[in-house]
């Protein structure tokens, strides 16, 4: 017990509820991703051939900002209108 403490403190429920497989009621849609992740990683953040536009990568989601208007575009950020 002194390695695991955790058993014997916690029990399965007798009845637990059923498990819901059905999408959520609601969405949530990209406005602004923050920040750019530099640390450790090399040659991810390009120019692109528009004025004032560069893309890189954040999370699993491509970004292309538009340095002079401060927006951004998202491309792999599940399904887009």
């Amino acid at each position: 017990m002194a390695v695991k403490p955790w058993l014997g403190q916690f029990e399965a429920p007798d009845s637990p509820p059923d498990f819901d497989t059905s999408d959520p009621g609601m969405n949530l849609d990209l406005e602004y991703i923050y920040g750019y992740r530099c640390f450790d990683t090399r040659q991810n953040i390009f120019y692109t051939s528009t004025a004032n536009e560069i893309a890189y990568m954040a999370a699993a989601v491509g970004i292309t900002l538009n340095t002079s208007a401060n927006t951004q575009r998202f491309m792999g950020a599940g399904e887009s209108k």
